[in-house]
């Protein structure tokens, strides 16, 4: 929906590092109520003592009230009240005059001026505008921005100007640059560039081949590109991959560090930022950071690598350890997991400036992806396209929320997928399947296979488990979600070669082992109070090897193998407790894991033994006060509780609480 057309008009001075001019804005009202104020922002600092920004209608001055600062040099946003309502439907001629300095990043003699140069009109939600601008620029510097040139002439004062329309743009945006030359094409109508330095050259062909392919791709596989035009501009030297600077204006930083990798990421990165041209700006993005724009985006660019053969790991669970661009999506997300980081999405702003982490890379690129990845999975890879095909026609130029996603994802797939979003948005729940007991019979020369998958993790996920055979026959069966332990069983007459959870590797699975300590405490706190004793037990293994060091988590891990009858590790578990508090005598959990010490040896027959740890408890003289409902004990003193067992030694029973 196009709100406002600009009519710019500006002159650049990069030796004084200024701008000036003025900007002719058309205002439609297309909303149902008069507009009675317009916003207005503008983020350039000013120059000198020159006037930074006045706004006229109808040849007269309104005045600039200060959203947010008391100085309005150091103002972002303007409020102008308006002497009259705007009715619906109608339109009024704002003239916005502005000079400003200067202050964007240089790079190699390019200067990335995004769309922040001159003052426009914003609302509440996101809206493209129309574009007509021109702009004197010294001849030194050449020009690059998010729309098409209608002309460039030379002028007085060794300068060029640059006729640009750009329509239905949501980031009008600018590049400027010393010693920029360019090769170009077109593709189906649209208009591509290719811009180099004489450090770049050898790259420009290539990245120009790239985005004709892609584009040319794009439009066979979803209908249509939504720009008439397209530029390619140098990036960074040192980082790696790219960004879009605007609308139609994409950035592709140092290949050649990449060695022997670079070609083929040069086809993929440059099909990616060109997908952010119809996933953020076409479809607009409402929130920021927006994870939604990026990972459908990535499942929009994955077509591409499928069809031309390109790497597919980048979309894929492959094990790497570090959030580096070259890691796989899923793996920069489950980095994050390893390193306990809150991956929460659903979290305000103010909240993720503070995370001190990558945010960018591993939840926004990482799990964004891998939420759009488990739920392709879920419904189907038929059902999703559909999804995704409907919400590019649907919302072309509006917003697209997360509230707009989910509807349509259960409209289209029938399904009721609160359950889904709620643990992946709002929480920082984590996917943790383990195959843990395979179990081969064979009867009658048919193999019978009975495959154990145990849930870890707070997160669920129907779970694909594929059975490998020797005459290359592969079998997948799902798990169910709501069940914590699925048991599969598969047949053949053919003897099996692998058991594979997840054989595509396209859920962010993590290996209960990766879990970081802390939330392996959680995970064994959360279980213990829900009195799911079995889900405790089955992170012995786990808190051994990580060698755990809180000490409730060890009695809650003793009392909860104790429940199942793993009485050996039952034992190991309060001895542990007993070995991180050195046994210290003023310590309530000590003196109740020689008891439960006790309890275990009197249950399994051994009562000197028994009578041995009952006798430690009693010379604690700790008579600290603990209840266990579950076997109607309690509340009662350690003390007391004691010299009740040297006279009658302990039963188990049933529990009586679930």
């Amino acid at each position: 929906m196009t709100v406002c057309k600009y009519d710019i008009s500006a002159e650049f001075d990069l030796k004084a590092e200024k701008i000036s001019g003025s900007v002719k804005v058309v205002v439609h009202n297309v909303f149902e109520k008069p507009l009675r104020e317009l916003m207005i922002c503008f983020k350039l600092p000013p120059y000198g003592k020159e006037e930074r920004l006045s706004v006229e209608l109808d040849e007269e001055r309104l005045s600039l009230i200060c959203a947010e600062e008391l100085d309005p040099l150091f103002e972002k946003e303007f409020l102008i009240e308006l002497p009259d309502e705007l009715q619906p439907r109608n339109e009024l001629k704002l003239v916005l005059k502005f000079c400003g300095r200067l202050h964007f990043r240089e790079s190699r003699g390019i200067m990335y001026l995004g769309d922040y140069w001159y003052p426009r009109i914003v609302f509440g939600k996101e809206y493209v505008g129309d574009y007509v601008a021109r702009l004197l620029v010294s001849r030194d510097f050449r020009l690059v921005s998010s729309g098409r040139e209608l002309s460039i002439s030379s002028t007085e004062k060794n300068m060029r100007e640059y006729v640009i329309e750009s329509y239905k743009t949501w980031k009008f945006g600018l590049v400027l640059g010393k010693g920029l030359d360019v090769y170009e094409n077109e593709v189906r109508g649209v208009q591509i560039k290719s811009y180099f330095i004489s450090e770049t050259k050898k790259w420009a062909n290539i990245l120009l081949e790239n985005a004709c392919d892609a584009v040319d791709f794009y439009i066979s596989e979803f209908g249509f590109y939504p720009h008439r035009s397209l530029s390619i501009v140098p990036g960074l030297k040192g980082p790696i991959g790219g960004y879009p600077v605007a609308t139609n204006l994409v950035a592709i930083h140092d290949l050649d560090k990449l060695g022997e990798k670079a070609f083929e990421f040069s086809k993929w990165i440059v099909a990616h930022e060109i997908g952010h041209m119809y996933w953020g700006h076409y479809v607009l993005s409402s929130t920021f950071p927006d994870w939604l724009m990026i990972g459908i985006g990535i499942y929009m660019d994955r077509h591409y690598s499928e069809a031309r053969g390109l790497s597919l790991d980048r979309y894929r669970r492959c094990g790497e350890k570090g959030p580096k661009i070259l890691s796989s999506f899923i793996d920069r997300y489950l980095y994050g997991v390893r390193k306990g980081y809150d991956t929460t999405i659903a979290q305000p702003v103010e909240k993720l400036m503070r995370a001190g982490f990558d945010w960018n890379n591993i939840v926004v690129h990482g799990k964004g992806y891998s939420i759009i990845s488990m739920l392709e999975q879920l419904l189907g890879k038929e059902v999703f396209r559909k999804i995704h095909d409907n919400a590019l026609r649907k919302y072309a130029y509006r917003e697209f929320r997360i509230e707009d996603f989910k509807k349509l994802c259960e409209e289209i797939s029938g399904q009721d997928l609160e359950w889904f979003f709620y643990q992946w948005l709002y929480t920082n729940r984590v996917l943790s399947y383990k195959i843990t007991e395979v179990e081969r019979t064979r009867e009658n020369n048919v193999y019978r296979i009975k495959v154990t998958v145990k849930r870890f993790g707070d997160a669920v996920m129907p779970i694909p488990v594929a059975v490998f055979f020797e005459n290359g026959e592969e079998v997948i069966k799902w798990t169910n979600r709501r069940l914590r332990v699925n048991v599969l069983v598969f047949e053949s007459k053919n003897p099996v070669e692998k058991i594979e959870l997840d054989p595509d590797r396209v859920l962010p699975i993590i290996d209960p082992s990766e879990l970081p300590e802390q939330t392996i405490i959680e995970q064994i706190s959360l279980n213990f109070r829900r009195f799911s004793f079995s889900a405790v037990a089955d992170f012995y293994e786990v808190a051994v090897e990580k060698n755990i060091k809180d000490t409730f988590t060890w009695f809650c891990l003793g009392l909860s193998l104790y429940d199942v009858k793993r009485y050996r590790e039952a034992q190991e578990a309060f001895k542990r407790v007993l070995k991180l508090l050195n046994e210290n005598p003023k310590e309530p959990l000590v003196v109740w894991s020689y008891i439960w010490i006790g309890h275990i040896l009197d249950v399994v027959g051994e009562r000197e033994k028994a009578i041995e740890m009952y006798r430690k408890a009693i010379n604690t003289g700790n008579k600290a006060v603990f209840q266990f409902a579950q076997y109607d004990i309690g509340p009662v003193d350690a003390i007391s509780w004691a010299n009740e067992r040297l006279k009658k030694p302990f039963k188990r029973i049933d529990r009586i609480l679930l």
